[in-house]
């Protein structure tokens, strides 16, 4: 799945990004001001422990390993692209399973 591609990549390059930093990561966090009607983005550090970065399906996996009865599903939605029937289908099979 592509999805999971990029997952995957995005968790190796966090990864490492928090060898080269000693184990921080720099993010950022966007603030709004009513009074102004203006946002700023401010950075700040944060520590990271590398076992607690996962992907999805690795945090589903853990889960599933601790006896909890879930399952692990993955329906493609996205803003630009109108659902389609199928889809809604795949969300109502889940579901009612």
């Amino acid at each position: 799945m592509q999805v999971e591609s990029l997952e995957t990549r995005l968790k190796e390059d966090i990864l490492a990004e928090v060898r080269e930093t000693g184990g921080r990561m720099l993010l950022h966090r966007e603030e709004y001001s009513p009074a102004s009607n203006q946002s700023r983005v401010i950075g700040y550090w944060e520590n990271i422990q590398p076992e607690n970065v996962k992907t999805p399906a690795e945090v589903y996996a853990a889960l599933k390993d601790e006896n909890y009865n879930i399952s692990y599903r993955r329906i493609p939605l996205t803003r630009e692209k109108d659902a389609l029937a199928s889809d809604v289908d795949a969300i109502q099979y889940c579901k009612d399973e």
